[in-house]
């Protein structure tokens, strides 16, 4: 259950009424009361904003998949044929190469007590580079896809 709900409906406890016959009005309910709620998010398992962030053990995984697949795409687009599209391309992944190098280098040198905001840049950067893959991946499967379709048609 959603944690903000869950704190709503267990703060809304009836109130015992001897005179109802199992017929709760909302005037039988008690209020929500804020500073319980606060009290009950320092008792409950409700994740805190620091649970989201991703630590450098698992942004240095992240980021040797995405040296995997950046492998992947040099080596797909080295078997395509020289033109001003696929230059264009080559040239646009030696600039996300540049940036994994870089994010590469900020994850060795970022420690297990960094900082929130620290983190925070890493993972922004580490979702960059794998948007980057991604949509040179798309761009190199529809070229290729291009270039095989050309080649049937001179068939």
């Amino acid at each position: 259950m959603d944690p903000i709900t869950r704190r709503v409906f267990t703060n809304f406890q009836p109130i015992s009424n001897a005179n109802s016959v199992g017929t709760k009005s909302p005037a039988s309910y008690q209020r929500f009361s804020f500073e319980q709620a606060r009290k009950q998010d320092s008792v409950t398992d409700t994740p805190g904003a620091g649970s989201y962030l991703k630590q450098p053990e698992q942004l240095a995984e992240t980021w040797k998949v995405a040296g995997s697949k950046l492998a992947q795409l040099t080596h797909r687009l080295s078997a395509l044929p020289k033109t001003t599209v696929s230059e264009t391309i080559r040239t646009r992944l030696t600039q996300i190469d540049s940036l994994y190098q870089n994010l590469g280098a900020a994850i060795d040198e970022t420690s297990a007590s960094a900082t929130p905001g620290q983190l925070l840049k890493l993972q922004k950067d580490m979702y960059q580079l794998s948007e980057h893959l991604e949509l040179i991946s798309r761009v190199l499967d529809q070229l290729t896809n291009g270039v095989k379709s050309i080649l049937q048609m001179q068939l």
